[in-house]
């Protein structure tokens, strides 16, 4: 009698875990995609890139994914949008970014949000800001990357 009782206890606490486990699940694939803008008259200079984003070996571009540069003090110099790649890179999708600067020598670094996991990747590349500077194309994309499984849950911040 007393291992039908734990077991109706162990059977409980086990249906905890799994509400549990459902909320947080809900929570991340819901979450708010993070807050990065991008605000272009507050830069003199400009410089593009087209490139291909690649987490772990896979090439990352959904809709509600954003690839943003940054400078060294995390203000946003840029948001990039989406295109399909042509001839070598035909079924990637690349992001055409601006990145935006008053200095040349600025270094830039690049973050990934992936909408469909919720995470924001730090990626490994940065860029020196060069004045005009045109970085990658939509046949041989730059190539951005994090070896990382992801830096942070986005939802776990807020």
């Amino acid at each position: 009698m007393l291992l039908k009782g734990y077991m109706k206890i162990i059977y409980r606490s086990n249906i905890v875990v799994r509400l549990l486990s459902y909320i947080l699940f809900l929570s991340l694939v819901w979450a708010d995609p993070p807050d990065w803008e991008d605000t272009p008259t507050a830069y003199e200079f400009t410089a593009s890139m087209t490139a291909a984003v690649f987490i772990n070996g896979e090439a990352l571009g959904a809709e509600g994914d954003m690839l943003a540069a940054f400078d060294e003090s995390g203000n946003v110099r840029g948001i990039s949008t989406m295109l399909d790649g042509i001839g070598p890179s035909e079924g990637l999708t690349l992001h055409s970014i601006t990145i935006r600067s008053n200095d040349p020598g600025d270094e830039i670094s690049f973050k990934y949000y992936d909408a469909s996991a919720d995470i924001i990747h730090d990626l490994s590349e940065s860029h020196t800001f060069v004045i005009n500077d045109i970085e990658g194309n939509l046949m041989t994309p730059h190539i951005l990357s994090s070896p990382s499984p992801f830096t942070y849950i986005q939802s776990s911040l807020q």
